[in-house]
């Protein structure tokens, strides 16, 4: 008896290899990369450089696993436990609660600026995958050059503060004429 599946198979092979850029800001990092590399192996010239590749690729996705786990979840976690020390120092001040408070709120921004890395990174190849067709983000990277390319006050050379958008422009129209 021969059975058919017209299905798609779902695992198209092993999953692909990223480099995080978020990796290289961690103390860990270089070390779990030179403990795989400088391990000893008996092949030479390319046989050995694709076996050392391997051999960090897989210690790179298991120190991953156990060092980042899932940031999102990571930084869900701090976030409640920001809420519970919050909650607590409201109801009663003291040093330690405060130390602790501040150190998670530490935390939370260095997490934070780890999944904005992620991110960017997944954003910057869909850009350059997908183009145009990534709308939303192709509309969120011209607003904020939109943002960032506004003067919304001007320091001149004399020390005076121009705050409002009219003294902005009248001085810039007395400084061209």
């Amino acid at each position: 008896m021969v059975v058919f599946s017209n299905r798609l198979a779902t695992s198209y092979g092993p999953s692909l290899f990223r480099f995080l850029n978020m990796w290289c800001l961690h103390d860990g990092f270089l070390m779990c990369v030179k403990e795989a590399w400088n391990k000893q192996d008996v092949a030479s010239g390319l046989l050995r450089l694709a076996i050392r590749l391997k051999r960090t690729k897989l210690a790179l996705r298991a120190w991953n696993k156990n060092v980042f786990g899932r940031v999102d979840v990571n930084i869900r976690a701090l976030e409640e436990r920001l809420d519970f020390l919050e909650n607590q120092l409201q109801s009663g001040f003291s040093e330690e609660l405060e130390d602790d408070f501040v150190a998670t709120k530490t935390e939370i921004n260095i997490w934070e600026k780890r999944e904005a890395s992620r991110l960017g990174q997944i954003a910057k190849k869909k850009w350059l995958t997908e183009g145009d067709q990534n709308s939303k983000f192709f509309h969120s990277v011209i607003n904020q050059r939109r943002t960032k390319g506004h003067i919304n006050k001007m320091v001149l050379d004399d020390g005076r503060v121009l705050n409002t958008a009219e003294e902005v422009h009248e001085e810039s129209m007395d400084f061209f004429r």
